[in-house]
């Protein structure tokens, strides 16, 4: 089963059929035919944008793909939620709950069995201990040999940005980072693997790369809209009293000045 479910497309094939079939058996039932179709296109379309969207934000953050799911899950239905309602096509909310629940099982259990298959593969520039980081475990370094080709690189650099690099190896770091791939420094991702922080200089961002992912930087800021929007009920209230009392206390002030 374990090598069944390494292949991400066989694995997240499965993955939905499975969700779909059991919204279909136990839940779909229950509700009117427009809003089980509409819920379950919703529920697989959900499905598999975060399936899709999780790779990527691991892969640059360096960190356990079942630890961002949950966050990832609910960013992805909560913006679904939102759009549907916006434009009032009926959905069922027993089976948009019960196919987020049946997602996130399935993907939080396929992630502990595939966690091997998906150890981070980068690939470095070799000015420094190449070995020090494959030992680790969580990742996996491949050493590029010259001349370098960006063609080669299928995810990750990483290198040591404080050691002396040749022309050509600054040239092709310029070139991984104008064309979207992260470039890491070397110690960085030693901390992230020792889980150790040695704070020796500030030069890259905060996790050692050289430009922000694109796709980290959106989910970052829907993942905050998301929590303003949810936040509103308590917000609004409160902001609409503080205007009401700064409107009473000017037009206190005015009275008295006018006297």
């Amino acid at each position: 089963m374990k090598k069944l479910l390494s292949n991400s497309y066989l694995c997240h094939s499965i993955g939905i059929i499975f969700v779909l079939v059991v919204l279909q058996l136990f839940v779909a039932p229950i509700n009117g035919r427009e809003s089980v179709i509409n819920s379950m296109w919703m529920v697989g379309i959900c499905y598999l944008a975060t399936a899709m969207t999780l790779p990527r934000i691991t892969s640059y953050l360096l960190v356990e793909r079942k630890f961002y799911i949950l966050p990832v899950l609910l960013s992805v239905f909560g913006i679904a939620i939102t759009i549907m309602f916006m434009v009032r096509i009926e959905y069922s909310r027993s089976i948009v709950f019960y196919g987020w629940l049946l997602s996130f099982a399935w993907l939080f259990f396929t992630a502990i069995i595939r966690q091997e298959s998906q150890r981070l593969v980068l690939f470095a520039i070799s000015n420094f201990d190449v070995n020090s980081l494959n030992k680790e475990g969580r990742v996996q370094v491949i050493e590029l040999k010259k001349p370098y080709d960006i063609r080669n690189i299928k995810g990750s650099l990483v290198v040591d940005l404080h050691r002396n690099l040749s022309a050509e190896g600054e040239k092709f770091i310029a070139d991984c980072s104008l064309n979207n791939i992260a470039v890491f420094h070397a110690e960085s991702i030693r901390e992230m693997l020792e889980g150790k922080v040695q704070t020796k200089h500030l030069m890259e961002n905060a996790i050692g790369s050289l430009q922000p992912n694109p796709l980290y930087m959106t989910f970052k800021r829907i993942w905050e809209s998301l929590i303003i929007i949810a936040t509103f009920p308590i917000t609004l209230p409160i902001m609409a009293i503080t205007a009401i009392l700064i409107k009473l206390e000017n037009l206190k002030w005015s009275s008295k000045i006018g006297h």
